[in-house]
């Protein structure tokens, strides 16, 4: 292999090293880059201290620095520097593994519920054209503590929405059928862990309990509405409180986790299906109507309050690229529920079932 002085940097290795780290590569990524352009062994360190050399220095590219013309504050800047992005680096790989191995694990310890549909038999409705029934279930906070909430108080409301769900199918289909079910798992269906500083202190399980400890409760209740609608149809957001960490990509998302153990445990449930996308939002037709589905949190709110913020970013989605194509747009996240038209769409703001919420109370003085 041929080589070069160590002490020594040529125009062409300072060009390329300069462009490689102008666009946001890694020092890991510039020394791969460098070592399969030039075949010469540079290490990631050796190219994080030439280039903070140059940009202490402000030289051109092809200017060699004598190592006694250092300054010794900028050198110490690129030191700690590169140790900090070590660390960086070595967090965000470790909240990855923790991530993937409690994934692995949920994987192979769930088995799918034993689930034998009843015959389906349509119920008698009324003459009208069929209608679509929709559930928006956002902000459990799973594993939250208040005076008047926590878990176990969780799925207890959880089951009585179930059964309300079925109670005012029944009325409706007087009027008209309605053969399937809409559920939006619109995020934050755990509380997490480390959201905030004074964060463990407020909840009652740690994040494995707030999954597991009512998801045998929770599927209960999915196969009894599966029982009662021809086709039940699940679609699943992820929300703040899913967040890993912050070192974390924001797929790895305690949410998603959560979803994925209910679509494994209801495998076995022919007529339910899953729709759990990557990223931020989900787009979806249900009875003609293009639902944008998204937990909120992107959204900040004017003087406490959110609906100068939602309408003014739905407006910008309306007009953008990617999601203006949508009738009806579904968020969460303020733990207040309203209902708003604004030009020519429909904007549902889902609140929560926790009770005693101090978000809700003391940043925007509503419950």
């Amino acid at each position: 292999m041929p080589s070069l002085p160590s002490s020594q940097w040529q125009a062409m290795q300072l060009d390329v090293l300069r462009a490689l780290r102008d666009e946001g590569h890694t020092w890991a990524e510039v020394a791969v880059e460098m070592r399969q352009t030039f075949h010469y062994p540079y290490t990631a360190s050796a190219c994080r201290q030439r280039y903070h050399e140059m940009k202490a220095a402000n030289l051109a590219p092809d200017t060699i620095l004598p190592a006694e013309c250092l300054d010794p504050l900028e050198v110490a800047k690129a030191k700690l520097s590169g140790s900090m992005q070590r660390r960086a680096d070595a967090q965000e790989l470790e909240q990855r593994a923790y991530f993937e191995i409690l994934a692995d694990v949920l994987r192979e310890s769930i088995e799918p519920l034993k689930f034998t549909q009843p015959r389906w038999t349509p119920p008698r409705t009324g003459p009208g054209d069929p209608e679509q029934a929709v559930l928006v279930l956002s902000d459990l906070h799973f594993g939250k503590r208040t005076p008047s909430y926590n878990t176990a108080i969780g799925l207890e409301r959880l089951r009585l929405t179930c059964r309300r769900v079925q109670h005012i199918t029944a009325l409706h289909r007087n009027a008209y059928p309605v053969p399937d079910l809409h559920i939006i798992w619109n995020g934050d269906l755990v509380d997490g862990t480390s959201i905030y500083p004074t964060h463990p202190f407020h909840i009652d399980a740690p994040v494995v309990g707030q999954i597991f400890g009512n998801l045998p409760g929770i599927v209960e209740e999915l196969a009894g509405l599966a029982s009662y609608f021809q086709h039940v149809h699940n679609y699943c957001v992820r929300g703040n409180h899913g967040r890993v960490s912050k070192f974390a990509h924001e797929d790895d998302n305690f949410d998603r986790i959560f979803a994925e153990a209910l679509r494994i445990a209801t495998q076995g449930i022919p007529n339910m299906s899953w729709t759990i996308p990557d990223g931020w939002y989900c787009k979806q037709q249900i009875g003609g109507k293009r639902f944008l589905m998204t937990h909120g949190d992107q959204v900040k709110m004017m003087l406490n309050l959110p609906w100068y913020g939602i309408t003014t970013r739905a407006s910008r989605w309306a007009s953008s690229v990617s999601l203006q194509d949508f009738d009806v747009l579904i968020m969460s996240h303020f733990h207040s529920s309203s209902h708003l038209r604004w030009n020519g769409k429909i904007i549902k703001v889902n609140g929560t079932q926790a009770s005693g919420d101090e978000f809700a109370i003391e940043k925007i003085g509503l419950e």
